[in-house]
């Protein structure tokens, strides 16, 4: 699962969280949210229910096709 952490970096730009001894390192991504993978269901369960965490929002991708025929759609309201 792909974690977000609101949590301002340390001056290295990263977020270390440890848990059950593992350590989790939050770092910018592409979008420069600072972000971990990570693997163990439990852990991020854990990690979520600290404040400044969040799970990762992923917008569902339309289709060509779809957003044409939204198009042609709102074209025909005005």
């Amino acid at each position: 699962m792909r974690v977000i952490c609101d949590i301002k970096p340390r001056r290295d730009g990263t977020v270390i969280v440890e848990v059950g001894g593992q350590n989790y390192v939050f770092s910018a991504d592409e979008s420069e949210a600072l972000a971990c993978d990570i693997e163990s269901q439990e852990d991020a369960e854990t990690i979520l229910a600290f404040n400044g965490f969040r799970r990762e929002i992923v917008e569902a991708s339309v289709s060509p096709q779809r957003r044409r025929r939204k198009a042609e759609t709102d074209g025909q309201d005005q």
